[in-house]
This record gives C-alpha cells, sequence and structure tokens, in this order.
C-alpha cells in the first residue's frame, strides 16, 4: 500500500492507495474513494471541516506515472493550489 501525506493549515491530508482502492483522509476522516480497478487517473475530493482553512476544498489526482508501470503520482490541491506532490 502506497500512502501520501501532505499537512495544509494544521490539517493532515492522507491518500492511500491499494489495490484496487484510493482512499483520501481529512484529519483521519475517510471522505472519499474510488475503487475502480483499472483506471488510467483518480480524482478524490474533500473539505476542510473546522479549525483553520474550514470550507477548504481538497482535490487530489492520482495518475500513473507511465503506462508500463505501477507506479503513481499524487498530486493534492487545495482551493485548486497545489500543496503537494509525491
Amino acid at each position: 500500500m502506497a500512502t501520501y501525506t501532505a499537512q495544509y493549515k494544521g490539517h493532515t491530508i492522507v491518500v492511500k492507495k491499494s489495490i484496487p482502492s484510493k482512499r483520501l483522509f481529512v484529519d483521519g476522516e475517510l471522505q472519499d474513494v474510488s475503487a475502480a480497478f483499472f483506471e488510467a487517473g483518480t480524482l478524490l475530493w474533500g473539505r476542510i471541516k473546522s479549525g483553520d482553512g474550514c470550507g477548504d476544498t481538497v482535490k487530489v489526482r492520482l495518475a500513473y506515472c507511465n503506462p508500463w508501470s505501477f507506479l503513481m503520482t499524487c498530486w493534492i490541491f487545495v482551493n485548486d493550489t497545489l500543496i503537494s506532490k509525491q
């Protein structure tokens, strides 16, 4: 299982990728999941629900680095601004 983590205004954003699911957690709360096994890219959505940044939108894009690899790149955005690329 691959795990991608980012911090934003004191909040923890975690993306967990396993076969076949991809899950988005914000402050430990599951906010979105994708269970498609063969998909070229995944988009997950969430929201900061309390504290600093309350109401801010979290968007995650997962995509394969190339078609011959199972390695993925994870882009994490908050309010359409890139905060992490892993």
